[in-house]
């Protein structure tokens, strides 16, 4: 078992390279963590026939970098406010418990869904 001390100090004596490849694997495993939820999660629940990986709600998408979330309503500023962006919004979406409102869409359909509004 690593202790958090050992992982503080590999952190520290890491290059800059090294870093940033650790930081790039931990927001994809994030960001998939997070549209998995919400691809395959409807009210708490696992939908039926759903494939376990993230997914565009429109289109059936699933490459990852691709996928984005989407608001259901148009509160994205707001919550950006409170949120955050990136990796940061990410985290908070996890520690408030995937709050309801947002859909897992690729960037053509959430274009396309944008323009039309």
């Amino acid at each position: 078992m690593t202790s958090l001390y050992s992982i503080g100090y590999n952190l520290y004596n890491m290059s800059n390279e090294t870093k940033k490849e650790a930081a790039k694997r931990q927001y994809r495993r994030l960001k998939g963590e997070v549209l998995e939820h919400y691809s395959c999660f409807k009210e708490g629940k696992l939908t039926p026939g759903s494939p376990q990986k993230p997914y565009c709600a429109s289109c059936g998408e699933d490459d990852l970098n691709a996928l984005c979330l989407r608001h259901d309503s148009s509160e994205g500023t707001i919550d950006r406010k409170e949120l955050g962006w990136g990796q940061k919004f990410f985290y908070n979406l996890q520690a408030r418990g995937y709050p309801e409102g947002f859909q897992v869409l690729c960037a053509n359909c959430a274009l396309k869904r944008h323009k039309s509004l």
